[in-house]
């Protein structure tokens, strides 16, 4: 099985909304947000994690930003994550995986898995 790679993984994540839904439901209620911003070359780039942990709301996204996000998200699940999810489901009978389970990556080299023990160098 052939596994291609993102070339610029801040832009899809921003075009694709997905950057959105990690802020939205996972970062933010913990008071933390990861940025992409555009760098002296204009290209998408990964900025800061902001750290707001100290905030007890959490970050919230501005009306306009939310709004962006939403539609973006949800264009990406129209065309490509619903239909996903709900492969996943048939094929392993679930969507997420809540506990260490077989799973059919588990013996694809090319595919790592387990990254606890990898140094920052090695997480590319």
């Amino acid at each position: 099985m052939k596994h291609n790679k993102i070339k610029n993984v801040p832009e899809f994540l921003l075009e694709s909304g997905l950057i959105f839904e990690i802020n939205r439901k996972i970062l933010h209620p913990f008071g933390l947000a990861l940025e992409i911003i555009i760098d002296d070359d204009d290209k998408l780039v990964f900025g800061n994690i902001w750290d707001h942990r100290d905030d007890e709301d959490g970050i919230t996204f501005s009306k306009e930003s939310f709004d962006v996000g939403k539609e973006k998200f949800e264009k990406f699940m129209n065309e490509f994550g619903n239909m996903r999810l709900k492969t996943r489901l048939n094929n392993l009978g679930y969507t997420i995986q809540e506990e260490a389970e077989n799973t059919l990556h588990d013996t694809d080299p090319d595919i790592k898995t387990d990254v606890s023990n990898l140094s920052p160098e090695e997480e590319e």
